[in-house]
Formats: C-alpha cells, sequence, structure tokens
C-alpha cells in the first residue's frame, strides 16, 4: 500500500504543477490580448 500511496502523491502533484502551468500561460495570454484596452 504504501509505494502505491506514494506514487499516487506524485501524479497527483506532477498533474496540479502541469494545470497550474497551463493555467499561467492562458492567464498570460488574455492579458497580453488584453494589454491595449488597459492603456
Amino acid at each position: 500500500m504504501g509505494p502505491l500511496k506514494i506514487a499516487l502523491f506524485i501524479f497527483l502533484f506532477l498533474s496540479m504543477v502541469i494545470i497550474s502551468y497551463k493555467f499561467k500561460k492562458i492567464k498570460d495570454k488574455i492579458y497580453i490580448c488584453n494589454y491595449p484596452l488597459l492603456n
């Protein structure tokens, strides 16, 4: 049960990192698209 739990935890951690990275890229893209509107 131990190694399986550790593997699952690592998988969840990596997927959270990937999702947050993609979300940040999308947010940056939206910010760049809206940049002319802000000025």
